[in-house]
């Protein structure tokens, strides 16, 4: 037993932060994971959850304050469940990401020696172009932490003015509008840089009373909306978005562009949240290319090209592929709108891809999968093929060193790396890390 209770109190002071936002503070090999603490507090907690390796406890007073530790912006922090790390500064948060990184690497990939590179900053907050709001009834708003308790909020700090504004006459429009609006379960906002916004319902059925004259007075007071959707998804899962989606008024998806590229972002596309900072992680993907090659790139799990169409220029022929149909459709059109006549796009998993398509003259590979990381087949296909040099993008430091450590096994080497804070204020990191088998003679 670790002689610690439920109940106990303990002064103790906050080392480090776990991958999962959590202060952490150790007494011998104890390790307590504190919520909302920062590296240095020194506080008085209370243990609720105690395991034989590690408790929980919550803070019951300050001792003294972290250099780092500062007021939260927004008033439901201490309440919702979306931000993380409100509490800590700005400075403090890239601070923290770079050690989970560097952490990962080495605790999990074994990996030690490689060009580092500094996080890249965005700005703290307003940033965040897309947000779906949980409806039940006449409340809306963000889950509460680890919880499906709705915090009604009228405002959220990571979203710019405009989603606000949507939101808050969505808001209205539950309150009193819509006889039918037990059947909605969220409310999608999306907006993009050229001061356009959509908005999509989405509901338990088709029918909601009330909802086509909501979205007509919405379109009529907000000039910028260009589109208002219904999607139905009648499942009781934590998928948000059904199969079928249906235009109220307007159009179905808004214009984005970035880099001096174009985009076209429906309510069940993927698109980076933050475009600045998705400029910044594109221009470093960029960076780790050659200016120019006679190879084959690949874009794996490429969705609809967003790094194909920055991309596909330095290079013979770029080939992008996405198992989802939707994505492949907008990549083409994106492709020929973008002028971009050099790539192919093929609605294949990637593990399918490799296994019966993957060419010898494949000399560069871009893999951007989801937060699992790789399966075990792709690693080895790809290892196996003739494809030496490979960025791989990860929003999951812990599943990227996991995949970093096989690579590696199998005769490549991590070259550079360099992390970008595509969500400030949360625990999420993007990652770029350059991997190639011997050294690269065309990168720069």
């Amino acid at each position: 037993m670790s002689g610690f209770y439920p109940g106990q109190k303990l002064n103790v002071k906050i080392e480090s932060v776990a991958n999962g936002g959590q202060g952490v503070a150790r007494i011998s090999d104890f390790v307590i994971f504190v919520p909302y603490a920062s590296p240095g507090d020194e506080v008085e907690i209370i243990l609720g959850t105690v395991k034989k390796s590690y408790a929980v406890g919550k803070i019951l007073s300050f001792k003294s304050f972290s250099a780092f530790r500062i007021k939260p912006e927004c008033p439901y922090f201490f309440q919702c469940g979306g931000c993380s790390f409100q509490h800590i500064s700005y400075d403090g948060q890239l601070r923290i990401k770079e050690r989970f990184v560097k952490d990962a690497l080495e605790r999990i990939g074994g990996i030690s020696e490689y060009s580092f590179s500094s996080i890249l900053p965005s700005k703290p907050f307003g940033y965040r172009n897309k947000v779906q709001f949980v409806v039940s009834g006449e409340k809306s708003g963000l889950y509460a932490f680890n919880s499906h308790r709705i915090i009604e909020i009228d405002r959220c700090e990571l979203q710019n003015d405009l989603s606000n504004k949507i939101l808050r006459r969505c808001k209205d429009f539950l309150r009193g509008g819509l006889s039918d609006a037990s059947y909605l379960k969220h409310i999608g906002i999306r907006t993009s840089s050229l001061g356009t916004a959509q908005v999509t319902f989405v509901a338990k059925r088709k029918k909601i009373r009330g909802l086509k004259e909501a979205a007509e007075r919405l379109c009529s007071e907000f000039p910028c909306i260009g589109g208002v959707s219904l999607n139905v998804n009648p499942e009781n899962t934590n998928v948000i978005y059904g199969k079928n989606t249906f235009i109220l008024v307007g159009s179905g998806r808004i214009e984005e562009r970035l880099l001096n590229r174009k985009f076209y972002i429906g309510c069940e596309s993927f698109f980076q949240v933050n475009l600045e900072a998705a400029e910044k992680l594109a221009k470093t993907v960029l960076s780790f290319m050659p200016e120019k090659s006679d190879s084959i790139l690949l874009d794996a799990y490429c969705g609809s090209g967003f790094f194909t169409m920055f991309s596909a220029e330095r290079y013979k022929k770029a080939i992008g592929v996405e198992e989802h149909a939707a994505s492949i459709v907008a990549a083409k059109e994106l492709a020929l709108e973008n002028g971009i006549l050099n790539a192919e796009f093929l609605c294949l998993k990637t593990e399918d891809f490799l296994s019966a398509h993957l060419s010898e003259k494949v000399g560069w590979a871009v893999l951007d999968p989801p937060r699992k990381g790789l399966e075990p087949s792709v690693i080895l296909s790809l290892a196996e093929s003739g494809v030496s040099n490979i960025i791989y993008v990860s929003c999951n430091p812990s599943t990227l060193a996991r995949d970093l450590k096989v690579f590696c096994e199998r005769g490549y080497k991590v070259r550079k790396v360099r992390p970008v804070d595509m969500f400030p204020q949360t625990v999420h990191v993007e990652t770029v890390v350059l991997l190639s088998r011997s050294k690269p003679d065309d990168t720069v």
